[in-house]
């Protein structure tokens, strides 16, 4: 097929068809994302260029409703607190709960309630777990500070067949996942394909099985730039 011809005109600014063309694809996917997450009746929730983001209470307390089943990143830091978090090994390990140094076997489990600290994702393992909490349980006994403060926690590495993470606060996730992405009850659908993920001011659970990770809860804003950077909106005329 022939390509068009572009007549030249002196009084006018020249552009290709692949201009117009971006143009419409952009405006379609803008009023896409607009009517997916905004009330067109009010103006109370604002977007822009490089944020969707859900503010429709008077205090801006409203959040994205985010759902997620993802590949499991190489390497994850988490650096927050969570409500609990809870462990079922793979393999035997050890760690450390207030001046005590506990052997897990193989298969064991074990709950943290109310962690504050640091620990690495990476693969099928989870390392450096450093922090605090108000209670641990192994395999349902009580581990506690009878004056009732918070005991610290730690361990180098243990491996899992599952592992979750309740209530748990993330300032951002952003690695180049597998898996696929649903926002406010599936209004917007995305699926990731070795693509960049991001996400930021994450609240709700966490879920870990051996080559899966599962998000569901609520996200203060999508960075658009980043997380739409696989589309090439920004093409060169």
């Amino acid at each position: 097929m022939n390509e068009p011809e572009l007549i030249k005109d002196s009084h006018q600014k020249k552009f290709s068809g692949g201009f117009f063309i971006s143009l419409i694809f952009i405006g379609l996917f803008l009023f896409l994302v607009y009517t997916s997450f905004y009330d067109t009746a009010g103006f109370t929730k604002k977007i822009s260029g490089n944020f969707i983001d859900a503010v429709d209470k008077e205090d801006g307390s409203e959040q994205l409703r985010i759902r997620a089943e993802l590949d499991i990143p190489d390497q994850f830091v988490v650096d927050s607190s969570a409500r609990k978090l809870s462990f079922k090994l793979k393999e035997a390990a050890a760690i450390s709960v207030g001046t005590e140094h506990i052997d897990l076997e193989k298969d064991a489990s074990f709950i943290v309630d109310n962690f504050n600290g640091r620990f690495i994702v990476a693969g099928g393992a989870i390392s450096q777990l450093e922090g605090t909490a108000s209670e641990v349980f192994v395999n349902g006994i009580s581990l506690k500070d009878k004056s009732g403060e918070t005991i610290s926690i730690s361990f180098d590495e243990l491996t899992y067949n599952y592992a979750r993470f309740d209530e748990i606060t993330l300032s951002e996730i952003n690695y180049a996942a597998r898996g696929i992405l649903y926002v406010n009850e599936d209004k917007l659908v995305m699926r990731f394909n070795n693509e960049p993920f991001y996400l930021e001011d994450y609240e709700g659970n966490m879920e870990l099985g051996r080559n899966y990770l599962r998000l569901e809860g609520k996200s203060g804003e999508l960075n658009m730039q980043k997380l739409f950077k696989k589309y090439s909106l920004n093409s060169s005329y």
